[in-house]
């Protein structure tokens, strides 16, 4: 039987998000205007999702979903690691803010992690990049 919304594993995934940015949030000590930036972002990204799963009935393109939603996250990390690096090097220290949007879209990945296959993020990669080579 096919199972329709998000299921009860990937709610309960989506929720532990949160509390762990809630207790990096802690552990950090953040500036509570940051900290409420990126609270507000924990939860409009996983609100988005969830209300994208909870549309999708097709298990095969939810694979394809959560494949396309980790390329982008994975991305966009590896985005502010190279920030954070070129801020160590130009001034001895990363900014508080790119450090803590690190570490949000590092814990979004993880908990999307578990729901990703492999093939479909290289199909994912593929058709990323044979649109772009199509565009040129």
């Amino acid at each position: 039987m096919q199972q329709e919304g998000v299921n009860t594993v990937e709610l309960n995934n989506m929720l532990r998000m949160q509390q762990r940015f809630d207790e990096m949030a802690d552990v950090l000590d953040l500036d509570q205007t940051i900290a409420q930036q990126m609270n507000r972002w924990v939860r409009d990204q996983r609100g988005d999702l969830i209300r994208l799963l909870d549309t999708i009935d097709d298990p095969e393109e939810r694979k394809h979903i959560y494949a396309a939603t980790w390329v982008r996250l994975k991305s966009q990390w590896v985005v502010y690691n190279t920030q954070i690096g070129y801020e160590i090097a130009k001034t001895g220290e990363a900014k508080a803010d790119t450090l803590v949007k690190a570490a949000t879209v590092a814990i979004f990945v993880d908990a999307i992690e578990p729901f990703v296959e492999r093939h479909e993020v290289e199909r994912v990669t593929a058709h990323v990049g044979s649109s772009w080579h199509d565009a040129a």
